[in-house]
């Protein structure tokens, strides 16, 4: 990849891009390098012209349709990308390497989960440490770890984490536990997870040695040794699972709910009309499943990753019938508004018109 020219001319426009728009707006940050990490970062502090690379771990599954094991294989993988390059060209899968895979239900055992990882952070290392020459540009090379992305459990299991998070402090970035998840921000905090902290943990874990969880910390990171690596630093948050598993989730079942109690729609008409729509030909591969009336009463809220997305924006094409005369209703009352004002104009109870208006409008949009 660094051997096209262009990709270099990107990547260097750019960093100064970011340097310069930084330089302007302090108190923002373009990337990782105006981070307080990246201040801390031991690459970075004597390389601050480094590239910035990150990785990615995602789980596939593989189907074998012959032989003894017709069932679907699940792969780990793990895929590195420069953090550099502009937006616009880094999200195409050219700019998206694959640097390891492996079968996952062999990662569960410990001495291969070292021996795999182990590889991978020896090449990464070498990386960082020596960086590359490039001898068609005869240019110089340096790079520099950020971050590893990937889902809540992913990113748990690779911190060392518990990947349970129905119990225990199930957070990896604070030490809020499951109880106390309810509880509004505006009435408690939650000390954050730092490093010095964390390595005391983490080495009360390796003593014991009986696959206890403390403050859930289960074990060592497999990535501990890699460079500019650290389990409270290093694994960001993942708001994609969280707005489509969750607030998708839970904005739907709220809105439902209230068409339900408002009258405009029974629980049956809502599963009725969500059996009837039609999905668009680049809808139909996500498909959600039904949202039924059991499911409705109990608050509970079906599907996963982009079928939530997908379900989230049905409710305004679903309810368009309903919601189309609404809206017409309310623009007639608030043109009829103006008109008796102007009636009232000069009237000395214009006091009293005003009230009724309001008590009006109010109740027709109470109806809906």
């Amino acid at each position: 990849m660094l051997n096209k020219p262009d990709v270099l001319t990107m990547l260097i426009k750019n960093i100064n891009g970011n340097v310069n728009r930084n330089a302007i707006h302090t108190d923002l940050m373009f990337n990782y390098r105006h981070a307080l990490d990246a201040k801390q970062h031991q690459v970075l502090k004597n390389k601050p012209n480094a590239l910035l690379f990150q990785l990615y771990i995602d789980d596939i599954g593989l189907t074998n349709p012959i032989g003894p094991k017709k069932d679907t294989q699940k792969i780990t993988m793990i895929y590195f990308q420069l953090e550099d390059l502009p937006d616009t060209v880094r999200s195409m899968l050219n700019s998206i390497e694959l640097i390891a895979m492996c079968h996952s239900s062999y990662l569960c055992n410990k001495s291969n989960r070292k021996k795999f990882f182990d590889a991978i952070i020896e090449y990464l290392n070498a990386l960082q440490s020596t960086g590359i020459f490039i001898p068609t540009l005869r240019y110089h090379l340096n790079f520099t770890f950020t971050i590893l992305a990937g889902d809540h459990l992913a990113s748990n299991d690779i911190g060392g984490f518990q990947k349970i998070f129905s119990t225990g402090e199930f957070c990896r970035h604070c030490h809020i536990n499951y109880d106390q998840k309810l509880i509004p921000l505006n009435q408690i905090s939650h000390p954050r997870r730092i490093t010095d902290q964390h390595n005391y943990i983490v080495q009360k874990v390796i003593d014991l040695d009986n696959n206890a969880v403390l403050q859930g910390v289960a074990d060592r990171s497999p990535l501990a040794n890699l460079i500019g690596f650290h389990a409270v630093r290093s694994l960001p948050n993942d708001p994609m699972h969280d707005f489509h598993e969750g607030v998708c989730g839970q904005l739907l079942m709220a809105i439902l709910k209230e068409a339900s109690a408002k009258r405009l729609l029974t629980y049956g008409e809502i599963e009725s009309r969500l059996i009837s729509f039609e999905y668009g030909m680049n809808d139909k591969s996500n498909k959600p499943p039904i949202l039924r009336k059991k499911h409705l009463n109990k608050g509970k809220f079906v599907g996963e990753d982009i079928d939530g997305e997908t379900l989230f924006y049905l409710p305004q094409y679903m309810m368009y019938d309903i919601i189309k005369p609404m809206k017409e209703r309310v623009h007639f009352l608030a043109e009829h508004r103006d008109l008796f004002h102007g009636a009232f104009r000069n009237n000395s109870d214009q006091g009293i018109s005003e009230k009724y208006i309001n008590h009006l409008q109010d109740n027709n949009l109470n109806n809906y």
